[in-house]
């Protein structure tokens, strides 16, 4: 009979050693996946970039001519900018959210618009005293009748061929299209 109770015993304290070894596996497999997965977190975060200061656009002129723009955006700005997001309103006291489309072109309506110049490098160079940065953009206004804000957000690469759009460099210009 003593001999039974002992057996029993052995056979309890087995059974508690094996959940309380399973218990500190699973411990130790969460610990190391939690440290693998936090040791490159830092790397996985991009700080929030921005232009830098002195990166700006300007519309010279424009023209609104049977459901087509046409704009003259010049960089006055310090460094090269590779392109710009368009929005238009047709309420002036309305943040312009409204996309309009390329003149030509058959893609869905897009937003950006990307510059490249005739030597094929991307991006409208600050003006110097023996090169033009003007450049003059098409756009078709679609079913967009009457547009009054227009709306220019300056956007860049930085050395890792990120797009960065530039918050401070922003524009918005009153006009009259009908």
């Amino acid at each position: 009979m003593v001999k039974n109770i002992f057996k029993r015993m052995d056979k309890k304290a087995v059974s508690l050693m094996i959940s309380f070894v399973i218990l500190l596996a699973i411990v130790l497999a969460s610990a190391m996946a939690a440290y693998s997965v936090l040791k490159y977190y830092p790397e996985m975060i991009r700080e929030e970039a921005d232009c830098k200061d002195g990166t700006s656009l300007v519309i010279d002129k424009y023209v609104c001519k049977d459901g087509i723009i046409t704009i003259w955006v010049r960089n006055n700005g310090l460094f090269k900018i590779n392109g710009f997001k368009m929005y238009v309103s047709d309420d002036e006291k309305r943040e312009p959210a409204e996309a309009i489309k390329l003149q030509g072109s058959e893609n869905v309506y897009s937003d950006n618009y990307w510059f490249v110049t005739l030597d094929h490098t991307e991006g409208l160079m600050p003006l110097t005293e023996d090169k033009e940065n003007t450049q003059e953009i098409t756009f078709n206004l679609g079913t967009l009748s009457d547009i009054q804000l227009l709306k220019l957000q300056p956007m860049v690469l930085d050395e890792n061929d990120y797009v960065v759009i530039c918050s401070t460099g922003m524009i918005k210009q009153e006009i009259t299209c009908s």
